[in-house]
């Protein structure tokens, strides 16, 4: 009867206790994991209508020491439901003694988990497929006729565009040569100004000498003295600002010329009335 409950009748085990409140469906000849490892087996289960809990009387392999404050955990082995024992062991130094009771615990039904995990799950699939439901509706409002037409011309359009990039890059390609002419002259010219830096630095050079001499010279002087001048030409009461600025002595010159004109004109005219020759 041992043996097809689970027991090995061939090694020696220790029993312990623990207490549920909720079997959750274990029965005896549950089989016991520790960390996967089958290493015994529940053999019995009873309850007690005083504390109202359940009473389990576990046997475990005597190679397996248990430490203090360890916890034996009812599980599911199965999505069936189908129900086991974990031994959990803390890190206690001092081993339990065969007959002490362990501390009890429930892992979260399978199952349940599952549903936990589903439901979630299907909350964002429905958001997903009322979102997805809005995006058709806005399609098919938007790719109307007249949306249409404007989507197959704009097609055209990128088409023709391609085609001139098109076109573009093969005048490109046949301008190659060219376009390498150019660029290597390019290089040419500029190794041509490397090679002449030399003397355009001594060009500078003699242009900023240039100025300096003009600096030092006495050009400043010369435009006081002009600038001199022309105060005294646009001053009315001197010479040349008489001669510039009064009407009468413009007037009595011209009338001066004039006069000699006419002296000029009488002398050719007359010459022996002006003029006598006296020979000897």
């Amino acid at each position: 009867m041992n043996f097809l409950k689970g027991q090995d009748v061939f090694k020696k085990s220790y029993s312990y206790y623990a207490e549920y409140d909720d079997v959750e469906g274990l029965t005896a000849s549950s089989h016991i994991y520790l960390k996967g490892l089958k290493v015994g087996a529940v053999e019995t289960i009873s309850y007690n209508p005083d504390t109202e809990k359940f009473s389990i009387k576990i046997n475990i392999n005597e190679k397996y020491h248990i430490p203090k404050n360890s916890t034996a955990q009812i599980f599911s082995t199965d999505i069936m439901g189908n129900k086991a024992i974990r031994l959990i062991f803390s890190h206690e130094t001092k081993m339990t003694q065969p007959g002490d009771t362990l501390i009890s615990g429930n892992a979260p039904v399978l199952t349940t988990l599952i549903a936990e995990e589903l439901v979630p799950l299907k909350n964002k699939v429905d958001t997903l497929v009322s979102a997805l439901t809005i995006t058709a509706e806005a399609i098919n409002r938007v790719v109307n006729t007249e949306s249409q037409d404007n989507l197959i011309a704009s097609i055209a359009s990128l088409r023709q565009t391609l085609y001139n990039v098109q076109q573009l890059t093969a005048s490109l390609n046949g301008e190659r040569q060219t376009i390498k002419n150019i660029v290597h002259n390019a290089d040419t010219f500029i190794a041509e100004l490397q090679k002449s830096s030399a003397d355009i630095h001594r060009t500078m050079a003699n242009l900023a000498q240039l100025t300096d001499s003009l600096k030092s010279s006495e050009i400043n002087s010369t435009i006081a003295g002009l600038n001199a001048m022309l105060r005294q030409a646009n001053n009315p009461e001197g010479s040349v600002g008489q001669l510039l600025h009064n009407d009468d002595l413009y007037n009595n010159l011209n009338r001066t010329i004039g006069q000699l004109d006419s002296l000029i004109a009488a002398i050719r005219a007359n010459p022996k009335k002006y003029i006598k020759i006296t020979v000897f």
